[in-house]
């Protein structure tokens, strides 16, 4: 019999992908909140994760031997304008479930964020200094600081994602839509992330489900910033760079500061079995 797991965050744009690499080894389960159940070929449930009495009865129902803590709201602008609602979803909520699991010796593994980190030297390992300037990433590391002493909680911290399929949520077909159309499109070359596919991403958690670390880094091999990715997916799929242009982060005023650099040393990961592709390696695929 497979073992079950349980998905949060399921019909979101990393929650798709992981259900479906899970999916070849495990019974998958998953919640969603907003979105509609004929979304997911997998066995989903809305459920509230502020509410306990509905994460107790999703738990108690599905009984998984590991959940996979994906749901957030994960757009920092917003949570800038709505720092209350990102307290209970980013924070409230995911301490709770972790609590929960641990209570129920269920493994967690929670995604954290690259943003944890201010972007003042770039290249992060799990022990540097977290110092965060946004309120979606303060309240990502409020979460983590409550999930260290839970021995059942597993933090991944990931990077920035995309998938090369046309999802229309991926950075790589936005980019391929606007250049397409001759519409014009400002890139970071001041920004700098290790982006990582979004199947990487889901096997490398499939992996860190297994390995028991505290902390770990999921980021991609490769250092890039904005610009440079938006250049190389405009080479690879043959279209124009001229509708890129390049552009510093003073140049756009947003809710929410954004960190320089925040590129992840991952390394730990690597030396575990875990080994993404690059940026252009899943562009050629």
């Amino acid at each position: 019999m497979k073992e079950r797991v349980l998905i949060t965050g399921i019909h979101g744009f990393l929650g798709a992908e992981l259900a479906n690499v899970l999916s070849s080894k495990f019974e998958v389960y998953g919640t969603y909140f907003s979105s509609s159940p004929s979304e997911s070929i997998h066995k989903t449930g809305c459920c509230d994760l502020r509410k306990l009495s509905e994460v107790k009865s999703a738990l108690d129902r599905v009984k998984p031997h590991r959940v996979f803590h994906l749901a957030a709201l994960s757009d920092p602008n917003i949570c800038d304008r709505e720092a209350k609602l990102s307290e209970e979803l980013n924070f409230q909520a995911s301490t709770q479930l972790a609590s929960l699991c641990g209570e129920r010796k269920i493994t967690l593994i929670f995604t954290s964020t690259d943003l944890v980190f201010d972007g003042r030297k770039g290249n992060y390992s799990e022990e540097d200094d977290v110092n965060p300037l946004s309120r979606y990433a303060e309240h990502k590391v409020m979460a983590e600081e409550s999930m260290l002493d839970n021995p059942f909680a597993n933090i991944c911290r990931m990077p920035l994602m995309y998938s090369t399929n046309d999802n229309k949520r991926s950075m790589v077909h936005v980019i391929k839509e606007k250049v397409k159309n001759k519409e014009p499109l400002t890139l970071f070359t001041d920004e700098f992330r290790s982006a990582l596919h979004i199947n990487c991403a889901s096997k490398a958690l499939m992996k860190a489900s297994v390995l028991n670390e505290a902390v770990l880094h999921l980021g991609g091999p490769q250092r890039q910033s904005r610009y440079e990715m938006g250049v190389q997916i405009a080479e690879v799929y043959g279209l124009s760079q001229k509708w890129i242009r390049p552009c510093l982060q003073k140049d756009l005023q947003m809710p929410a500061k954004r960190p320089a650099d925040v590129s992840l040393n991952s390394a730990k990961a690597l030396s575990l079995g875990v080994i993404p592709r690059s940026l252009l390696e899943n562009l050629l695929v």
